[in-house]
């Protein structure tokens, strides 16, 4: 009796008709395989012997011309090989040779780190671009940001460009923490100045591009200092804050006196140019800068899109019942200043909290019809799709949401009846919430954000109800609170963002005065809060980011008198830190107020 092979049988063709079938057997596949390994260990019909270092392969001539172009050249021209039975293959280590040679006749290989880059040299030498493609395929897989560049230029001296394109696109996906390296620092200027034009740099702002520039140039002054105009040619000081430049020469020490007196000229020029450019096109501008009109916008993949999730509505004299709880969400394009719809998430939800995990946007909480949620939902901007992810430990609503090293953090807020006293943390890697702490007191409704490693807790409300001016700081390595200095104005309600390492209160609300328009700043480094320009509108409850040097608020809800329902606004204010003004800059689709807000 015929023994049933474990075949593979394939798929029928769609339309070659039901009287054809076509069957591709696996196992057939492996044996003949496994028969071409026996016939060369057991030298059977092996016609040629090549010799690698001190040791010599026994091989078929057909098998190897049909696993190998270079091979094949050499059996069917008139190479000095041709018609040899012993030939001597040069530039590549017997090891390797053999792992090669395994492949030609069994279709597998090992990669690993000892043979990794030894294998795609030898394997590019030998036109054996499946092994190749496997060795790229694993560097890939171990690219991080301590050995991005290392591979990118490894990459380029064999010129293997699927792999410098992946080491490239994890560069640029991963600048700020690549930029920080040892292997960053020692790259030559060609290479150097090819990262610092990039479109496709993922920053939040131009200042950090500025900044890794410039640490490269001071890692090694006395030679680089040469060079200062080509680095700084491709940064784009139009959008860079004078602010954060001028507090940074001003930093720089006396032995870098001349790179000093550089940068002042840089961007003193840029600086004149800019004044006497101040009512003229941005072509005309870029002609008399000598620069190309890119220069005077944010790269393609810095910070550029604001998107404002969920919150509430209420339209102007509707009664406190007509609030409609939203999971709509709009994307505002800082560039054009055009505001779209995206898709909306699954469970309606205001109150919540929002922040950027792996450049997508999170959704955190929050509450719907009295009902306080624990769901967190992620919307991919690439895809237009929400996913769920993990749920918090504990539903929250009127919490505070940050994001700090591509890891969200969850504190305060309304957990049932009282107020949360933990914080939790997502870290994308573990998938899941944990709470890593306890909060010094608690609050809700505060403003929340994460900058330069730290979180910073904003105003809000006690258990009590009463409104607070407190302000506090928390280290999620150290799990340690600081106390910073009190608000002048009890604040609720609040925005904050941090800009120009000031941190901002903007609006709110408190029993006294109501809806506020008021703004205040903190200068983190000098330590007490100053009053800014006002807003032009009265918001509680709004959203603020930051976007190339200005505060966006967007939404919130005002007071016309204590007896009437607050209506929401539809409204969005600039300000600028330079001029200390604020202007109307947009209209959103639809008004909310207790929305979240996040920018990528």
């Amino acid at each position: 009796m015929m023994a049933e092979a474990d075949v593979s049988y394939g798929i029928q063709d769609g339309d070659i008709g039901p009287s054809v079938y076509r069957s591709v057997s696996s196992v057939y596949q492996e044996t003949f395989f496994k028969s071409l390994q026996h016939l060369r260990h057991d030298r059977t019909f092996c016609d040629v012997n090549l010799q690698v270092e001190s040791q010599t392969f026994h091989c078929h001539k057909v098998v190897l011309m049909a696993g190998s172009t270079y091979f094949h050249a050499m059996f069917v021209t008139d190479m000095s090989e041709h018609g040899k039975d012993e030939i001597v293959i040069s530039g590549v280590s017997k090891h390797i040779f053999s792992l090669l040679l395994d492949f030609i006749y069994s279709g597998e290989i090992t990669v690993t780190e000892d043979n990794c880059e030894e294998l795609l040299i030898s394997a590019d030498m030998f036109s054996m671009f499946e092994v190749v493609g496997a060795c790229a395929a694993f560097l890939k897989n171990k690219l991080q940001s301590e050995n991005c560049i290392g591979i990118y230029q490894f990459a380029e001296t064999v010129s293997c460009r699927l792999l410098q394109k992946d080491a490239e696109g994890y560069i640029n996906k991963n600048f700020l923490k690549v930029s920080q390296g040892e292997e960053f620092l020692d790259l030559d200027k060609v290479t150097l100045v090819h990262f610092l034009q990039s479109e496709c740099l993922h920053v939040e702002n131009e200042y950090q591009v500025f900044k890794a520039a410039i640490d490269w140039i001071l890692h090694n002054s006395q030679e680089r200092r040469k060079h200062i105009f080509d680095v700084m040619a491709p940064i784009r000081f139009p959008i860079i804050s004078e602010t954060q430049l001028e507090r940074y020469i001003a930093s720089l020490t006396d032995s870098d006196l001349s790179i000093k007196v550089t940068l002042q000229k840089i961007v003193s020029d840029f600086r004149a140019e800019a004044k006497k450019a101040s009512g003229e096109t941005e072509k005309k501008f870029a002609k008399k800068q000598n620069l190309k009109p890119y220069h005077l916008v944010p790269r393609q993949c810095s910070r550029k899109n604001i998107y404002i999730c969920g919150g509430f509505s209420r339209p102007r004299g509707g009664r406190w019942s007509d609030a409609k709880t939203l999971n709509l969400v709009e994307r505002y394009d800082t560039f054009y200043g055009t505001w779209h719809d995206c898709p909306g998430f699954q469970f309606s939800r205001s109150a919540l909290g929002a922040g950027v995990v792996n450049n997508m946007v999170c959704v955190v909480g929050g509450e719907n019809d009295m009902l306080i949620l624990d769901s967190v939902e992620t919307y991919d901007p690439v895809t237009y799709e929400w996913t769920t992810l993990a749920g918090l430990t504990t539903p929250r609503c009127g919490l505070g949401v940050c994001t700090i090293d591509n890891c969200m953090y969850a504190v305060g807020g309304w957990v049932g009846s009282e107020i949360g006293a933990t914080v939790e943390k997502y870290d994308p890697e573990e998938k899941c919430w944990r709470v890593i702490a306890h909060t010094r007191s608690l609050r809700c409704w505060m403003g929340c954000v994460g900058d330069n490693g730290l979180m910073y807790i904003v105003g809000g409300c006690n258990d009590l109800g009463d409104e607070l001016t407190s302000v506090d700081s928390f280290n999620p390595v150290t799990k340690e609170w600081a106390t910073l200095p009190d608000l002048k104005t009890k604040r609720s309600y609040t925005a904050v963002a941090v800009l120009d390492d000031c941190l901002y209160a903007v609006g709110g609300w408190n029993e006294t005065d109501g809806a506020l328009n008021s703004v205040e700043k903190l200068d983190l480094a000098k330590g007490y809060w100053v009053e800014v320009a006002p807003m032009l509108s009265e918001r509680a409850g709004a959203c603020v980011v930051v976007v190339n040097n200005m505060l966006y608020v967007m939404g919130g809800r005002n007071y016309e008198d204590e007896f009437t329902a607050p209506s929401t606004l539809e409204t969005m204010e600039g300000y600028n830190p330079v001029t200390d003004t604020w202007a109307y800059v947009g209209t959103m689709l639809s008004s909310r107020c207790e929305a979240a807000a996040v920018c990528i």
